[in-house]
C-alpha cells in the first residue's frame, strides 16, 4: 500500500529549481520508489553549462561513495561461497599491511607510532580500520593528501594506491575508533587479489550484469559519452574538502568536464568511489538491497538472499561491536558464516564441518 502523499512529494520540485538556480547545483534528478512503485520522479538544471545540454533521468554521472555499497555485496558473495571470513587480517591478501603501525593518541608526527594488529575485513568495512581519508582532520589525513592517496580514476593502479597507504601509519589500533577512510577501496584490492579479476570484472560477471545495469561501469564507453555529466563545485577550495562557498555570479566551478575526464578510460577501480551510472540503474541496485533479491537460487557466486540481508542489517549496525568497541575480537563476525553455507562449501573441499569456512585461493597459491 502507497503511504507516500503525492502532493507532498512535489514540494521537492520548487527545492530542486531553487537550488539550481542558487548555483548550489548545475543541475539534479531524484527518483523515489516506494515497494515496486514509482512515486516520483524529477530532472532540473543542466549536466553540462556550456552546451547547455539538460540534466535528464538518463544522465550518466559520477556516483561516488555509492560505490562503496556494491564493493561491500561483492565482498559479502565471496564469504557466501566460502572463501574467507569477515574476520580474517587484511594482510592475509594485501601483505603490505603485515607490519602494521598505529599513531600513538596525541600523537603530532608519523613517526610516534606504535606496533598493532592488521585491521580486519570487518573493520575495514566499517570504517574502523585506522585508515583515513585526505579530506579528514589529522596529521596522517594530511600526509595522505600530500601524497594523493584519494585513489582516484587516473592514479595509477589498484595496487600502487594499497601499497602507498599500507605504507603510513594507521590513525588509530583498529576497532577502538570509527574514521570514514579509503578501507572499502582496500577491500575492492582484496577482492581483485582472492577472484584474479579487476573489481571491474567482478561487478559485471557478479552483479551488473545479472541485475540488468547496464549503464554502470568504471568506465563511459564511447556510446554513452554524449550523456555523461560535467562535474561542478560551488566550493571556493578543493572540492573534495569542506570549506566555503565560493561567492558572485560564477560561484559554479567545473572540476571534471565530461570531454577529457580521467572517468572515461580510468587506470584505477575505486571501490570506494570510482563508478559512473544512471538514475535507473542505481534503483535496480537498490531494490536489490531493500527485497533482499537472490540474483540465482545456488551457490554459483551470484547475489545470496543471505548475502543481501546480512549486509543490510549490518548497515544498521544489528551486527554492530560492544559500545565501548575494545578490539576485532568484539565483534560477532562469526555471524555471517550461516551453517548453510559452511557445510556446503566444506562439502565441496571434502571437508567435515569444522566451524568456520577455509578455501584455498587460487590468485595466493595457498589456503586462506
Amino acid at each position: 500500500m502507497l503511504t507516500l502523499d503525492p502532493r507532498r512529494l512535489d514540494r521537492m520540485n520548487p527545492w530542486a529549481d531553487r537550488y539550481v538556480a542558487e548555483r548550489k547545483f548545475p543541475g539534479l534528478s531524484v527518483l523515489i520508489r516506494q515497494g515496486d512503485q514509482e512515486v516520483y520522479f524529477n530532472a532540473t538544471g543542466l549536466r553540462d553549462l556550456d552546451s547547455g545540454a539538460p540534466f535528464a533521468r538518463d544522465t550518466l554521472a559520477r556516483i561516488y561513495s555509492m560505490t562503496k555499497p556494491v564493493t561491500a555485496l561483492a565482498l559479502m558473495m565471496l564469504i557466501e561461497e566460502g572463501a574467507f571470513t569477515l574476520d580474517a587480517p587484511v594482510s592475509r591478501f594485501l601483505p603490505e599491511f603485515a607490519d602494521a603501525r598505529a599513531l600513538i593518541p596525541g600523537a603530532t608526527s608519523l613517526d610516534q607510532t606504535m606496533p598493532c594488529a592488521p585491521p580486519t575485513l570487518h573493520q575495514l568495512l566499517t570504517h574502523t580500520s585506522g585508515l583515513s581519508y585526505p579530506f579528514n582532520a589529522s596529521i596522517l589525513s594530511e600526509e595522505m593528501a600530500a601524497q594523493d592517496l584519494l585513489f582516484k580514476p587516473g592514479a595509477g593502479s589498484l595496487a600502487a594506491q594499497c601499497n602507498a597507504v599500507a605504507a603510513l601509519p594507521l590513525a588509530f589500533q583498529p576497532g577502538t575508533q570509527w574514521e570514514y577512510s579509503v578501507g572499502i577501496d582496500v577491500i575492492g584490492r582484496v577482492i581483485e587479489v582472492v577472484t584474479g579479476q579487476s573489481l571491474g570484472e567482478v561487478f559485471h560477471s557478479r552483479i551488473f550484469e545479472p541485475l540488468g545495469l547496464s549503464e554502470t561501469a568504471f568506465d563511459v564507453p564511447q556510446s554513452r559519452r554524449d550523456r555523461f555529466a560535467s562535474l561542478y563545485t560551488p566550493l571556493a577550495g578543493d572540492a573534495m574538502d569542506l570549506n566555503s562557498a565560493a561567492s558572485g555570479g560564477d560561484s559554479l566551478r567545473c572540476v571534471d568536464h565530461a570531454d577529457g575526464s580521467p572517468f572515461l578510460d580510468p587506470t584505477l577501480h575505486s571501490g570506494g568511489g570510482g563508478l559512473v551510472g544512471t538514475l535507473d540503474d542505481y534503483m535496480l541496485f537498490a531494490d536489490c538491497l531493500r527485497a533482499r533479491v537472490s540474483l540465482t537460487s545456488d551457490m554459483s557466486g551470484r547475489c545470496n538472499k543471505r548475502s543481501v540481508r546480512f549486509y543490510s542489517v549490518s548497515e544498521r549496525r544489528r551486527y554492530e561491536p560492544s559500545r565501548s568497541v575494545t578490539g576485532s575480537s568484539t565483534y560477532e563476525v562469526r555471524r555471517c558464516v550461516f551453517a548453510a553455507n559452511r557445510r556446503q562449501a566444506d562439502a565441496r573441499a571434502g571437508r567435515r564441518d569444522t566451524g568456520c569456512i577455509r578455501a584455498h585461493c587460487p590468485a595466493l597459491g595457498r589456503p586462506l
